[in-house]
Parts: structure tokens; sequence; C-alpha cells
């Protein structure tokens, strides 16, 4: 299966005087990424909500600028027992500005503990196991 890929156009408001995008927006960017990566590999009837963000690392190897297209892509993913980590970079006219990766957390609604994995979610991360850095 293909990485997932998200086209993101960046704002004014994203950017400071230089025209740079900001640290901020590019970790909101990692969090639509990653949700709508998730999305994806639900069943229809199953809702996205129910993770806890335990850790996020953003390393920024390159300038991102308004005017230009970012491309947001999952690079791989990874189901644990109670969580999935997920790793992605950020490119701009083809060239890498950012990599990152976060763990997520699924939670029981009503005892707000760490919960496993839902089968219905588990088995597409496992199927889905992107790898593209080899």
């Amino acid at each position: 299966m293909p990485a997932y890929e998200l086209e993101i156009v960046p704002r004014f408001y994203e950017t400071d005087a230089q025209g740079h995008v900001s640290n901020v927006s590019i970790a909101g960017w990692f969090e639509t990424a990653r949700i709508t990566f998730l999305e994806q590999l639900l069943p229809a009837d199953m809702s996205p909500g129910g993770w806890i963000l335990a850790s996020i690392k953003i390393d920024y190897v390159g300038e991102t600028f308004l005017g230009a297209p970012v491309n947001a892509k999952v690079t791989r993913a990874r189901a644990g027992r109670t969580s999935v980590t997920i790793e992605c970079e950020m490119t701009q006219h083809g060239k890498p500005t950012v990599v990152g990766v976060a763990v997520l957390v699924h939670m029981d609604p009503q005892t707000r503990r760490p919960t496993p994995l839902p089968a219905e979610l588990r088995a597409p991360i496992e199927a889905y196991q992107v790898d593209d850095r080899t």
C-alpha cells in the first residue's frame, strides 16, 4: 500500500515576517496528517476519537515557505498494544523540510485509561505497516 499523503497550502497567517511557516503551524499540519491517516484506516462506523497525544518529536531539516504547497506524508506506522506510532515527513518543491514522529495512546472514554487497540483498527495498521525509507 502506498504511503498516505496530504497536500497542505500554507496560508499567510501561518508565517512570520520572513515568510517562513511557523513551528506551531507545522505541528498542527502533522496532527492533520496523523488524524486523517487514522480516519482513512478506520471502518466507516468507528469514531476517530479516543486518542491522547503521548509524545511528539519534530525536526526542522529545511525551511518551509509561503507560496508553494507542502506535501505531508506518513512514512511509517506501527501498532503497539495500546498505542500507535506514526512517522511523518514534509517536503516543499520536492525537498525535505520537516520530519517527525508521534505516539498516540488509545484511551477508554469511561475510565480515561489506556486501552488495547480494537481489532478493527489494529488490523488495518498492521496491514499498512508503511515504510518508504528502504
